[in-house]
Formats: C-alpha cells, sequence, structure tokens
C-alpha cells in the first residue's frame, strides 16, 4: 500500500497520547540556569562520536550473495563502544565551548513514536537502507540517561523535547541554542546550531520565519521522513506559493486552499494527518489541530 493510500483513509478524532513521564520539566534538568544553556539533538551527537571501523567497508557475501556485517570480536567491541563514549563526552565538552554555553541538556531517541502510530510508514524509508547498525550508538543514548546528561524522548521524538525545552527556557528568559542537523527545527524561533560536519554555522530564526518554514512543510511534506504533503508540490513550488504571504493567517489560507483544490471533500483529514505528523511539540499534551485557523471554519 502507498503512503498516499494509507494516510487518506486514516481519521482521527483525537490527539494520541505519549507519555509524559518521559518529558522532564525544564528546571528540574538545569536547576539553577546561568549564561547560556545548549539544547542538543543527542542522537546526531552519538552517531558522530562513533568512528569508522578498519573492517566496515570489506566486503563479504553469503552463498546467496547478499552482504554480511563485519565480523568483530567482543574486546574489539569493547573497545569501540569505550572510545566512541569518550569521543561523546569531548565532542559535548568542545561543543560547550565553542558556542560559550554553561549547561547542555541533550534528548535522545526512545522506542516508541506517537507519528508510527498515527502513520504506520512513517520513516518507512530510513528503515529500508541497506547497512549495518553500529552498535555503540544504542549503549551511547542509554549511558547519556544513566549519567544524568539528558532524556529518552519516550513516545515521541528528540525534536519534541528539544522544542518543549527551548520553550520553557523562553519563558523563564533563559538563554539558549538548539543543535541539531535536523533542519525540521528551524520552524523553531531563536539561535540554532546546525552541526552538519564541515558546513558548521549558527543561524538566528525569528518567528515569522519558522512559521514560514513550517507552512513550507506542510504543503511539501517531507520524503525523508515519508511525509506526503500536498501531491504535485515541491520545495520550490511551497516556497513560491508562499511568497506574497506577510502573515500566518495569509499562509494558512494558502495552504487550506491548496488542499481543498487538490484534495477536495478530503482536504481536511489530509491537513489533520500532515500536520500531526510534521509539527513538533511545544509542550506536553500538544497536538496539531486547526482549531485556530480562520481558514478553516469556512
Amino acid at each position: 500500500m502507498s503512503g498516499q493510500m494509507s494516510i487518506a483513509n486514516l481519521r482521527i478524532k483525537k490527539p494520541l497520547p505519549f507519555d509524559e513521564e518521559a518529558i522532564e520539566i525544564f528546571s528540574e534538568l538545569v536547576p539553577n540556569p546561568q549564561g547560556k544553556i545548549a539544547i542538543v539533538d543527542g542522537d546526531v551527537m552519538c552517531y558522530h562520536a562513533c568512528p569508522p571501523r578498519p573492517r566496515d567497508n570489506m566486503i563479504a557475501l553469503d552463498e546467496d550473495g547478499n552482504r554480511l556485517p563485519p565480523v568483530y570480536t567482543a574486546e574489539e567491541d569493547e573497545l569501540y563502544i569505550e572510545q566512541s563514549w569518550e569521543n561523546l563526552n569531548n565532542n559535548l565538552n568542545n561543543l560547550a565551548d565553542k558556542l560559550y554555553c554553561d549547561d547542555i541538556i541533550v534528548a535522545v531517541a526512545g522506542r516508541t513514536n506517537f507519528r508510527s502510530l498515527l502513520f504506520p510508514d512513517y520513516k518507512v524509508h530510513r528503515h529500508r537502507k541497506p547497512g549495518f547498525s553500529n552498535i555503540a550508538v544504542p549503549i551511547l543514548r542509554k549511558r547519556v540517561v544513566q549519567y544524568n546528561m539528558g532524556v529518552t524522548a519516550e513516545g515521541m521524538e528528540a525534536d519534541d523535547l528539544l522544542r518543549i525545552w527551548s520553550n520553557q527556557a523562553r519563558a523563564i528568559g533563559q538563554e539558549f541554542i538548539i543543535c541539531s542537523v535536523d533542519k525540521d527545527l528551524l520552524c523553531i524561533p531563536g539561535e540554532h546550531y546546525l552541526m552538519h560536519k564541515g558546513k558548521e554555522q549558527v543561524v538566528q530564526i525569528d518567528d515569522f520565519m519558522a512559521a514560514r518554514h513550517y507552512h513550507e512543510q506542510l504543503l511539501k511534506g517531507d520524503p525523508t521522513d515519508n511525509i506526503p504533503g500536498v501531491a504535485g508540490i515541491g520545495p520550490k513550488k511551497a516556497e513560491k506559493l508562499l511568497d506574497d504571504c506577510k502573515t500566518i493567517e495569509e499562509m494558512q489560507r494558502v495552504v487550506v486552499d491548496v488542499y481543498k483544490a487538490v484534495y477536495l471533500d478530503d482536504w481536511y483529514n489530509m491537513l489533520i494527518i500532515n500536520g500531526k505528523l510534521i509539527h513538533i511539540l511545544a509542550h506536553p499534551g500538544d497536538s496539531f489541530t486547526l482549531d485556530n485557523w480562520s481558514a478553516a471554519q469556512d
């Protein structure tokens, strides 16, 4: 079944629940905040901390021609995990120094995510990519939590925790910077450190830029995460459709009109589902709705 067909057949009547116990209040994570705080995507840091292994590029095939994973001894695995853990600690400390931050809080992925319950094909392309899992990454995630360096985003994504924490920091006037490689987080106003290797940069996102990025996503979807968006609309067309918008209300009107034109009677359901997949939680219990969209009430 294609993603488009399966998403069109869903009817969500109420927000899907998630484990609120997995969300730590900002003041509990950083009880005496001073200076600036780095709010960090721990999954990215865990992957970056794992160096290449000597036999990872060696190709061995089974009798059917399928590639076999490289074989390492238990001792080699243990040394590799410890080296990766040391790298992670050094990278986090270096990150704090580079960004002049006094504290760091880290979010790492959990086992469950409400988006996968909402849309079974969510991120399906990632799971189908060929290759072998890095043994160190899940262990690093667990250690981050065990050593009180961060929190597991259970029932949601690390992105959700990053936005929740950024909003909690903003509410108490705490200076922060969001650190990730995920362009989806650019829908969050504030300072961002984009951690693409070799292309690292700090960008400042204001409220309108954040809203513009979010409404573009509602139109174009996200192929990386297998979120459909509107059929036939890619990044350039989404940008062009919103070019003349000066307010959030105008952007909402464009989005609604496009969904109505493409999906006809099913436009509301399609927008709700895409919105719930794209929307990054702003606070515990948050969920995407169209209740405050005047354009959706016509």
